[in-house]
């Protein structure tokens, strides 16, 4: 990602590298590694599982996995280690940018490694009716209200990490400190009330929300509800862990996959910049934002900037892509005639400076 300035900018007050980034990419650990089935007596058995393995990390990286394994001859020349994990699976793990080179090259989309943070805020029904928001971490034991339910907490957190490594998703919890107990109650995630969520959520720079409620019964079973919150849209989610994280991550590669056909160059102008603060912060924003190759700042009057954005991406998908609760989107003045070249193709609004305390 690049910033270039075609403009002297006279920007006064704190560095740009002091200021809090107002979004993050975030790169999840496991995104070309896997574990799949392995039977060491079949013939061409490390070969098979490769084959196997490379399959469900394709299906991480792009929306078409079956075309993509079509154009890989040989798994096994992307294979940075493996290890038997037991007698029965095999640990793989593959060179990311040499497949995502390789699938470029094919012309098939790809979703990178940098991906938009989704933050679970997790409502938690115990068989007595009490409820409870599941942290990112165990509480201390002297201050935990329900010890006898740290194992059942323990085994949801294991749950949405493994749901969102085989996804391909970067995915975090709340800490539940002082700040988010003041900010959200266990009522407004079992409510899914997105207009208390997602101010509190900014704290984590999360892009996405996972909203979901989860009730035990006195055997320990669990009943799944969950809505995704991304931008301004709602999507219902069901099943287990596993399904939803499947669910929001294919919406995603849709998303967020680069497709080099729709490559453009789209010129933005964005009101609302009217301080160092917000500067710094929208500069931030968008060299964060996937599918985004470099910004150019063209021109800056009072409160408003003008940049151009290199985008792997349409028009209409990048403000599709752009549009949430940082940026809101305008309607532009009408052209004027004879100077079509000089005019934005889109119009924002930043408002997360002035949201934020």
């Amino acid at each position: 990602m690049r910033v270039t300035l075609t403009v002297v900018l006279c920007v006064v007050g704190a560095s740009l590298l002091a200021l809090p980034r107002s979004a993050a990419a975030v790169e999840p650990p496991d995104l070309y590694t896997t574990e799949v089935a392995y039977d060491a007596q079949r013939r061409n058995a490390r070969e098979l599982a490769y084959r196997r393995a490379l399959g469900e990390v394709l299906a991480r990286m792009t929306p078409e996995p079956g075309p993509a394994l079509s154009f890989v001859e040989s798994p096994s020349d992307y294979v940075l280690g493996w290890r038997e994990s037991g007698r029965d699976t095999l640990w793989v793990s593959f060179d990311g940018a040499a497949l995502t080179a390789a699938l470029q090259l094919a012309g098939v989309p790809v979703w990178g490694s940098d991906r938009p943070l989704t933050l679970a805020w997790i409502g938690v029904e115990y068989p007595d009716g009490g409820r409870e928001i599941l942290s990112m971490a165990p509480q201390p034991l002297e201050t935990d209200e329900r010890p006898e339910a740290r194992a059942q907490r323990a085994k949801l957190r294991e749950q949405i990490r493994t749901a969102a490594s085989s996804s391909g998703l970067p995915v975090a919890l709340p800490v539940m400190d002082e700040t988010d107990r003041a900010a959200v109650g266990v009522s407004d995630v079992w409510g899914r009330f997105g207009n208390v969520l997602r101010p509190a959520s900014r704290r984590y720079r999360a892009d996405s929300l996972l909203v979901a409620r989860v009730s035990l019964d006195a055997t320990g079973r669990e009943q799944w509800r969950a809505q995704w919150l991304f931008s301004s849209e709602s999507t219902p989610l069901a099943g287990d862990p596993g399904a939803m994280m499947r669910r929001v991550a294919s919406d995603m590669l849709q998303r967020f996959a680069a497709r080099p056909e729709e490559s453009a160059a789209v010129r933005i102008s964005i009101v609302g910049v009217s301080n160092a603060t917000a500067y710094g912060e929208l500069l931030r924003f968008l060299q964060t934002r996937s599918l985004i190759d470099n910004v150019r700042i063209t021109s800056m009057q009072q409160d408003e900037l003008n940049v151009t954005l290199d985008a792997l991406a349409s028009r209409d998908r990048l403000q599709e892509l752009l549009a949430g609760d940082e940026l809101e989107p305008l309607i532009g003045p009408p052209p004027v005639a004879g100077i079509d070249a000089e005019q934005p193709d889109l119009y924002f609004r930043w408002r997360l400076a002035t949201a934020q305390p």
